[in-house]
């Protein structure tokens, strides 16, 4: 049904002929409508795993969800008012499902990566980079170089020290021996190509906290379980840490908020 349009045979109600008129277009199909909303009833779950903040008021979390016949699907949600309201990026212009982005870092409210785990078309987990230097608007994936002797189990410590230099470590599982190394990768191109830093090393040090993210020395958030079932809190702190307060709650009763 494209858009339409109603005139009333009348004279005396020219503003009721235009509101009835202007709320037919609305409800309207037409093609700036091309993506549907995805309703709860879609998913089963949904799981924050990381979050980055670049300031007071904008921040950016990364996870999945769960779809109902257990697919994951890449989730990355962002605020421009400290938790308020919500928004749904990547979703349009890219395939999420069999995705679950694992870790973030953005250097300012434009230029930002995500980094996951995505199963191939042969089953096969892959190590993943996303990334977008217009707030999220597009975004342009990269997938790391596949170990065949090593399962992918995690992308973490994802981090850049200039616009153009950057890191991250990807954490694989021998599905012999169980045996787990860390392979590193290093971009000097902004996370347009990566190359191997080190290479299935031991773990020499515990993973970056990906669930806390701090604006400054005294400013922060983190993601918390709720008490409730399938319920993420979004706390905020003001004191180093000490103290917490929730800001938001994130769920899948509150999806097609997100869009």
């Amino acid at each position: 049904m494209g858009e339409s349009t109603v005139f009333l045979r009348t004279t005396r109600l020219p503003v009721l002929t235009i509101i009835l008129a202007l709320t037919l277009a609305a409800c309207g199909s037409g093609p700036k409508l091309e993506i549907p909303t995805p309703g709860e009833h879609r998913y089963t779950s949904l799981e924050p795993l990381a979050i980055h903040a670049v300031s007071v008021e904008e921040f950016i979390i990364t996870g999945s969800l769960t779809r109902t016949d257990g697919t994951p699907e890449g989730l990355i949600l962002t605020t421009h008012t400290g938790g308020r309201t919500w928004r749904r990026l990547a979703v349009e212009v890219h395939d999420l499902k069999r995705t679950t982005f694992q870790a973030v870092f953005f250097s300012d409210r434009l230029r930002g990566w995500v980094g996951g785990v995505r199963v191939d078309a042969q089953g096969r987990a892959r190590p993943v980079v996303f990334r977008t230097d217009d707030a999220g608007n597009h975004w342009s994936a990269v997938t790391l170089i596949q170990d065949p002797e090593a399962m992918v189990s995690e992308v973490h410590s994802l981090a850049f020290t200039s616009d153009r230099q950057g890191s991250v470590t990807v954490t694989l599982r021998d599905p012999a021996t169980r045996e787990t190394r860390e392979t590193t990768f290093m971009t000097d191109d902004a996370g347009r190509s990566w190359t191997v830093g080190a290479y299935r090393e031991k773990p020499t040090v515990p993973f970056r906290d990906q669930t806390s993210s701090m604006v400054d020395r005294e400013r922060g958030f983190r993601l918390r379980k709720s008490q409730y079932p399938g319920v993420t809190l979004v706390e905020a702190t003001i004191s180093e840490g000490r103290d917490w307060m929730p800001v938001s709650e994130l769920s899948i009763g509150a999806l097609a908020t997100y869009y």
